[in-house]
């Protein structure tokens, strides 16, 4: 969580660990959190990130606030399983600024972004998008490990593996 929310403006690491100690306070677990379209509905999530934002400093409120607007955004019927868009609104509200303040190459980085929203309207839901993404990476990962499995056996030079 604190990687995520500290592209916002104001909001560094006493924020981070007080909107997580919010979280926790709330008892939400890991596996309670809400996923996809939820995440703006359950109650608790969106309360405890209020919460937070009335402990810490108004410049983290305000980096909070946006947070929490961004999320309902993503989660509106206009955008709702639209992961292009989706993508697109993040990029747009917030992390092409991030980007641009934190990398030489912003540029390239939101670009790639950008080709991501664009291969992300081939799917007509996000949880499709998402779950073909998990898929590409488990594949890609198993191609690792056999190009590994395979490089070892020729540095040992073993015929059997």
């Amino acid at each position: 969580m604190e990687a995520n929310i500290k592209i916002y403006t104001g909001i560094g690491n006493v924020t981070a660990n007080r909107v997580y100690e919010s979280l926790a306070l709330a008892e939400i677990s890991k596996r309670d959190v809400p996923q996809g379209d939820e995440i703006v509905k359950h109650a608790g999530f969106v309360d405890s990130l209020r919460s937070a934002a009335d402990r810490v400093s108004r410049g983290a409120k305000r980096g909070l606030e946006e947070l929490i607007k961004l999320l309902e955004i993503l989660v509106s019927d206009e955008h709702r399983n639209k992961p292009a868009n989706q993508i697109t609104l993040v990029l747009e509200n917030g992390y092409e600024q991030y980007l641009l303040e934190n990398f030489e190459n912003a540029e390239s980085r939101a670009e790639d972004i950008r080709g991501l929203a664009q291969y992300a309207g081939r799917y007509e839901s996000t949880e499709d998008f998402l779950s073909e993404l998990a898929l590409l990476s488990t594949e890609r990962s198993k191609n690792r490990l056999r190009l590994s499995v395979k490089t070892s056996c020729r540095a040992a030079k073993r015929t059997n593996c």
